[in-house]
């Protein structure tokens, strides 16, 4: 069963085990993460259209996945599809956090989190985050992790910027504006920072300025 098969039978199937319509779909087809990946996407990007249900898809699917990091970025996935479809904050939030417990390096779901929790302050992280403890996540990311969330919590008390954070490689940036980021605490722009200066990518970077 290819990627919009299994879509297509969860959306018109409300009776259907979807964990075990996932795993019968993924033993079939070990290729089918990939697909729902590449699909996903596509609909994030509005070249098909989303519907209710297919969040749910991803979810089962990750489940039933044995590679932690494709776990995550099923996870993520099913985070932006839900973010995109302007479905509960509440649920995007505890996905994209999930995400990074299954797959740290994924920029976009740290992103995510301080988007949401940065828009709002009725929404709960502890609960998924206590859920990705046993993981063994890397003290880096988690470090980057705590830093997101206790950024987003301070911007939402004090209306302060940033409103939004980016992990992309900051253009044009010099270690000097690496070394200034980290001695006032903006340890988020000075990964950016470090991206733009030295050429690294988004998990070399975490580690250099939260692996101390």
């Amino acid at each position: 069963m290819d990627a919009q098969s299994l879509l297509d039978r969860l959306r018109n199937d409300d009776d259907a085990d979807e964990k075990k319509t996932a795993k019968s779909a993924l033993s079939d087809n070990p290729d089918l993460p990939a697909e729902l990946l590449a699909w996903a996407a596509r609909a994030v990007n509005e070249e098909v259209a989303i519907e209710r249900a297919d969040a749910s898809t991803f979810l089962a699917v990750s489940l039933v996945v044995t590679d932690p990091a494709l776990k995550g970025r099923l996870r993520f996935a099913q985070a932006e599809l839900m973010h995109v479809s302007s479905d509960s904050d509440q649920y995007v939030l505890d996905a994209a956090i999930d995400a990074v417990g299954w797959a740290p390096d994924l920029a976009g779901a740290y992103e995510l989190i301080f988007d949401k929790l940065r828009g709002s302050s009725d929404l709960d992280w502890t609960e998924a985050f206590e859920k990705i403890g046993g993981r063994g996540l890397p003290k880096d990311a988690l470090a980057l992790l705590r830093h997101v969330i206790e950024r987003a919590e301070a911007g939402v008390r004090t209306g302060d910027k940033p409103y939004f954070l980016k992990f992309a490689p900051t253009e044009g940036a010099t270690l000097a504006d690496v070394e200034a980021f980290v001695a006032q605490g903006l340890l988020a722009e000075a990964v950016a920072a470090r991206r733009g200066a030295a050429g690294e990518d988004f998990p070399t970077a975490r580690r250099a300025i939260l692996g101390g």
